[in-house]
């Protein structure tokens, strides 16, 4: 079952997300359930994380994140925004922040892992 839930302005997107995750899991109890944040974007902040993509990806296979970090937040500045990044061992968090209007992306990392070890051995891991 897919939760929509509508995300207001925060310091710290992984903080949020933590909270709200845990909120939901006592509403649904055994439902499962994905989670889709609706934040309040543009097309520069958009354009501004698509451009981050890249290296967001990169940073999954590689395990750079300084780089990724950085490159993220120059792609704010582009855009005359800010950004925050956050990571821990099941996502990065990625938060722009220009004006009023904030982009939130929530990026699992245990896709690169099945990836990387897919390409490595030519199967997929089940």
């Amino acid at each position: 079952m897919k939760v929509i839930l509508e995300v207001e302005k925060t310091e710290n997107l992984r903080n949020a997300y933590r909270e709200l995750t845990s909120y939901t899991e006592q509403v649904m109890g055994n439902t499962e359930f994905d989670i889709e944040l609706r934040d309040n974007r543009t097309r520069e902040l958009e354009e501004a994380y698509y451009q981050s993509q890249f290296v967001i990806y990169e940073a999954l296979a590689k395990g750079d994140f300084t780089k990724m970090a950085d490159v993220i937040r120059l792609n704010a500045e582009k855009v005359g925004a800010q950004a925050r990044v956050f990571i821990d061992r099941d996502y990065i968090y990625v938060q722009f922040v220009k004006g009023k209007h904030y982009l939130y992306e929530i990026v699992p990392r245990d896709h690169a892992v099945r990836e990387t070890v897919a390409d490595r051995t030519g199967s997929e891991l089940r």
